[in-house]
Parts: structure tokens; C-alpha cells; sequence
């Protein structure tokens, strides 16, 4: 699971506050019987395009607004993939293993992550 997004529980949580709709009526028009969807939302999980937009309408709030900042933030993480990526898995990497007498050469390759 990414990491939360600081900016957006702010956002989220003041323009709710703000409009006087509470947790519980915002989570019934977005079809959830339960808040905790919303507090994670709050607390900076990135809601699906559909509930965003949702909210947004609710919330009589431009979407930039209320996840300003976070395009920037997945930029930043889909690029940092992609470096991951790129880097060549069976591409080796050199180790002195000085546990033996005539300091051998030993390569050592990157495990994959799937």
C-alpha cells in the first residue's frame, strides 16, 4: 500500500467541516453504510477518480482544490518505479569476501521483487 498523502486529509476534512456535512451523511452518498472509508480518506489515502469526483461535487469544491498537490506526489512515485525498474535485475554487483584467506571475488545478484 503508497504511503499517504499529507495534503489531502487537510483539505478533505476542512472543506467537509467547512459545508457542515458530516462524515457519516458524505459516506452514505457516496454508497458506504460505514465512515471509515472517509476517515482514511482524511487521513491522506487517495480515493478512487470516481469517489473524488463525487466528493468534489458534493463538497462544491473544484477537484484541483482538493487534491492539490497530489499530482505532483504520484509523479514523484511513478517516476521513483521507474528508476526501480530500469535498474537491470540480473546485472551484478561485486563483493569482497574477505572471510576467506585469499580474498576471493564472489558476484552477488539484486533479488527480484515481484
Amino acid at each position: 500500500m503508497d504511503p499517504a498523502i499529507p495534503q489531502l486529509n487537510n483539505r478533505l476534512w476542512i472543506t467537509r467541516v467547512k459545508r457542515g456535512l458530516p462524515r457519516k451523511k458524505l459516506a452514505n452518498l457516496l454508497g458506504h453504510k460505514v465512515t471509515s472509508q472517509i476517515c482514511r480518506w482524511e487521513e491522506g489515502q487517495i480515493p478512487t477518480l470516481q469517489n473524488a469526483l463525487i466528493m468534489a461535487y458534493l463538497l462544491q469544491t473544484p477537484i484541483e482544490f482538493l487534491f492539490k498537490g497530489l499530482r505532483n506526489e504520484l509523479i514523484r512515485r511513478v517516476e521513483a518505479r521507474q528508476r526501480t525498474a530500469d535498474r537491470k535485475v540480473d546485472e551484478p554487483l561485486i563483493r569482497i569476501d574477505t572471510s576467506s584467506t585469499n580474498e576471493t571475488m564472489k558476484k552477488v545478484f539484486i533479488p527480484t521483487r515481484r
